[in-house]
């Protein structure tokens, strides 16, 4: 019996709460009503004062980092097999890095200077960073990093304008492009050359110091063994030289701890060993290296001349490959922009979504409104049943009010206004 009572009696509390929930709404229903039919028809006629703003696009496909096939034919060089097993790391994704292109000042100044932009958006020639500003606000790039293809859009009031605007954003990022060396292969084959070209003079200097030291001494007999292995020594020292100046241009691209950085490390000890072993098998007097007994007071500097000589011929012939491995990536690379949509002139509006802005503040305005209900209801409540905490609440009021104050302020500034005058 008593379960029964208590159950009866929670049923009963919970349909007062109930209550207690419909009636605020229900006693404020015509002012409900009306302020969200008001918002409704507002935010409807707002909508329709709204400027209509077109959106074309165009589809393309950036140039892609390839498969680096100059490092199977570095490979097949006989006597450069070891160098074809590093390379130099890409740049980073080809998605991210265009679309920062397209919104750089050199783009955006050949999209503002060719449509004549300062004339139609009406600003003053002299304000060209407020422009770029907002051009770069209504360019929408999207990319997908699984295609590669990027989408780019422009937002304007004119369809014709923006359809322009998106046409001329490829062709300032063409002219961006072919003023960059933005591949892997053509940042390599820009460095070799400036190497290739160093090397090319040290060779050049070391071959007439050695000329012309032999046409003042002549020709001076080596052994042949020992001749073949100051030519391999030489080798080997070119081949770190390479090693070391593609660390150089790791050192720019990766960190101490990225892999590559650490591998190539590896094969520079591992070649500098092998180099120490070999030349620990040479007599350690070049004097012993010539093959007559009487050696020449010019003997040792014949053998160092010689020595130089080797190196650079070798440095140089690794260079030059390694540059035209670099060309021939370069020449393969998809270097183009290829335009897979081009833009077109809109027929629908991008925006305004008249339909989402009256539904959005049709809903906000009436569950404000239901917070709102219900908070005055609160206070009725507290005034009508609870005297004690309403008066508490009225004193709240009474300290909340910034009337005292700004009063005080005021006579503050006027204070120190009359006190600066009399300084004066």
């Amino acid at each position: 019996m008593d379960d029964t009572k208590n159950k009866m009696d929670i049923d009963e509390s919970d349909e007062i709460d109930l209550l207690d929930l419909i009636y605020p709404i229900v006693k404020n229903k015509n002012f409900i009503i009306k302020t969200t039919l008001y918002a409704f028809f507002l935010s409807a006629v707002i909508s329709l004062l709204l400027p209509k703003i077109y959106k074309s696009t165009a589809k393309i496909l950036p140039p892609q980092n390839q498969t680096s096939m100059s490092q199977q034919l570095l490979g097949q060089l006989a006597g450069f097999a070891g160098m074809a097993g590093s390379s130099i790391p890409s740049v980073k994704d080809n998605g991210e890095m265009y679309s920062d292109f397209l919104k750089s000042n050199y783009v955006i100044d050949y999209v503002i200077d060719k449509n004549d932009l300062f004339k139609v958006y009406k600003l003053k020639t002299d304000d060209r960073e407020s422009l770029r500003k907002k051009v770069s606000d209504s360019i929408i790039i999207e990319s997908n990093k699984k295609s590669g293809i990027l989408t780019i859009g422009y937002l304007d009031k004119d369809p014709i304008l923006s359809c322009k605007i998106v046409g001329s954003l490829i062709d300032g990022l063409k002219n961006l492009n072919n003023n960059l060396a933005i591949t892997e292969a053509a940042q390599r084959r820009l460095f070799y050359e400036e190497q290739l070209k160093a090397a090319k003079e040290n060779l050049i200097l070391s071959e007439e110091d050695f000329k012309k030291f032999q046409q003042k001494t002549g020709i001076i007999k080596v052994d042949d063994e020992a001749k073949s292995a100051i030519e391999e020594a030489a080798l080997i020292r070119a081949r770190i030289s390479s090693k070391e100046v593609e660390l150089k241009v790791l050192q720019s691209y990766a960190t101490r701890e990225s892999p590559d950085y650490k591998n190539l490390v590896d094969e520079i000890q591992a070649l500098k060993e092998q180099l120490a072993k070999l030349q620990s098998k040479l007599p350690s007097d070049d004097d012993s290296l010539l093959s007559t007994n009487k050696v020449s007071s010019y003997g040792i500097e014949y053998i160092r001349k010689m020595r130089e000589f080797t190196y650079n011929e070798s440095l140089y012939e690794i260079l030059l490959k390694q540059y035209e491995a670099a060309r021939l990536d370069e020449s393969r690379d998809a270097t183009v922009i290829q335009i897979i949509d081009r833009p077109e002139i809109p027929e629908k509006k991008f925006k305004p979504k008249r339909k989402n802005i009256v539904i959005v503040s049709t809903f906000t305005v009436f569950f404000m409104l239901l917070f709102v209900v219900f908070i005055k209801e609160f206070f009725n409540n507290i005034k009508e049943h609870n005297t004690e905490s309403y008066s508490k609440i009225e004193k709240m009021k009474v300290f909340l009010t910034i009337n005292d104050t700004i009063s005080e302020i005021k006579s503050d500034v006027n204070k120190f206004l009359r006190f600066v005058r009399i300084k004066k």
